[in-house]
């Protein structure tokens, strides 16, 4: 089982580069029977699936109902049927278990499928306006060099 999970997580990164839609990272909070502490956040959200950080495995081909939490940002209820395309074990800082869990949507009804578009459309609209914010407010700019700290060299192949 853990080749196949492996295999299985490959696939999931080779995946990357076929998907319809970007992945966007955002959080969410997910409530479903089928996990095993019936609750997981998402990391990053695309039309297609999710990327899920939960505390118990999730077996590759496991069908799951899930309901998302978009209360704070004014959108009704949303449950989704998904299935688990790959899975992954981590250690977390105090190296208890976590497990990372690619999901893609199974077949929505045409309202449900609607919705979670919406929302992910607006979602990719801010992530573009958030990025120029901070481009605006300096964020983005480069650190102010102490004069006085030791300098790495530059690297093999740099001009300067």
């Amino acid at each position: 089982l853990p080749a196949l999970v492996m295999q299985m997580a490959y696939a999931g990164v080779q995946g990357a580069d076929r998907r319809a839609s970007r992945r966007l990272p955002y959080t969410l909070r997910i409530l479903s029977r089928e996990l095993s502490s019936f609750r997981a956040v998402t990391t990053n959200i695309n039309l297609g699936g999710i990327e899920l950080q939960t505390d118990g495995a999730v077996n590759p081909g496991h069908y799951m109902n899930l309901q998302f939490d978009l209360e704070m940002i004014g959108v009704p209820e949303l449950k989704i049927q998904a299935v688990c395309i790959w899975s992954l074990q981590e250690l977390d800082e105090n190296r208890k278990p976590r497990y990372r869990v690619g999901v893609s949507f199974t077949k929505q009804h045409a309202e449900t499928h609607a919705a979670w578009e919406k929302f992910y459309r607006k979602h990719l609209a801010t992530e573009g306006h958030s990025v120029l914010l901070k481009t605006m407010n300096g964020s983005t700019a480069p650190e102010k060099k102490d004069p006085g700290a030791a300098q790495a060299p530059p690297s093999a192949g740099s001009s300067g």
